[in-house]
């Protein structure tokens, strides 16, 4: 036919469109976006047709925020315990709780919990009934086993256990026969005292159980018995008319003294002098030769006692030394 057909087009253009969105995760999680788990902050594109068959591009603003970690360290002692999450711990170790953050991602804070050692320890003391042990504050005079508690240079208690035995004393009963004064006590050991001067008799300490005053007076013992003493009450002798007898039969001169002492007695044998707490000083062998004469001594200023070392029934003589 030859002719021309006219066709006309319509061009329609649909717009694609763009867009975008943000998304905030804490770097312990993740976000799936086009398909992949994201934990990188960063902008990701994905498209998607739109509903008139043009693409539309989304944009996905990823924004990590990061998860806190910190850690402290508490210390406390074997009988204690810290609460921590909820649970009371008394183990070393290291101990995790979870927290929320100010961006709402986890913090996670450790305790090492540190554990040092309580310290108990014990050990025995004897003493004597009449020897309380202060103990915690308290006097102790009776057997049993007692606790005290002490800090360590760590902070901690050591406990400490005094096992107390406490002896008894012994019996200070005495009995007197005619003018022989004896102790009740059997097995012990002995030192008779001068109650007027408190002064030991010289001649009596050891197993002298029984004491027969060689002068008038008033007399006790110490009785001791597994390391304990205790002192009788006092017992007066009279009218004995022994006190002249023993000064006759030892005599001392001069006296006071400034060394040099000049003993005279009707008994021959070893002399012994003694302090005023009955510690010997010094041993004189009086003999037929040298009785009437001077003896050297050299002794500190002070009040002795002379007394015959196997005769204890001519009593003491005493002597005053001056400087």
């Amino acid at each position: 036919m030859g002719c021309d057909s006219v066709v006309t087009l319509n061009l329609l253009v649909n717009p694609t469109k763009s867009s975008s969105f943000s998304q905030t995760i804490c770097s312990n999680q993740s976000y799936t976006w086009n398909g992949i788990a994201q934990n990188t902050a960063g902008a990701y594109r994905d498209t998607f047709p739109t509903y008139l068959g043009c693409d539309s591009i989304v944009t996905l603003n990823l924004f990590v925020n990061p998860v806190v970690t910190s850690s402290f360290s508490q210390t406390i002692c074997s009988n204690q315990s810290y609460l921590w999450n909820g649970i009371a711990q008394s183990s070393a170790g290291a101990y995790k709780d979870t927290f929320p953050s100010f961006q709402n991602c986890d913090s996670i804070v450790t305790l090492n919990l540190i554990v040092n050692p309580t310290k108990s320890s014990s050990f025995n003391q004897t003493t004597c009934a009449n020897q309380p042990i202060l103990w915690n504050g308290i006097l102790r005079n009776s057997s049993g086993a007692y606790k005290d508690t002490f800090n360590t240079f760590l902070g901690c208690d050591s406990v400490v256990t005094m096992n107390l035995t406490v002896t008894p004393l012994p019996n200070k009963a005495t009995t007197t026969s005619v003018k022989t004064i004896t102790a009740s006590q059997a097995g012990a050991t002995y030192q008779w005292l001068d109650c007027a001067t408190r002064i030991p008799i010289a001649g009596t300490s050891g197993k002298g159980r029984s004491f027969s005053p060689t002068q008038n007076g008033s007399y006790n013992v110490i009785v001791t018995l597994n390391g304990c003493s205790d002192t009788s009450n006092c017992v007066t002798i009279s009218g004995s008319g022994i006190e002249n007898y023993a000064q006759e039969k030892i005599m001392v001169f001069p006296n006071p003294s400034h060394g040099q002492i000049f003993i005279q007695s009707n008994t021959l044998g070893t002399y012994v002098i003694t302090n005023e707490i009955g510690q010997k000083v010094m041993t004189i062998e009086l003999n037929a030769a040298n009785k009437n004469k001077y003896h050297d001594i050299d002794l500190s200023s002070g009040v002795y006692y002379i007394h015959a070392l196997d005769n204890p029934q001519l009593g003491y003589q005493k002597m005053v030394v001056t400087k």
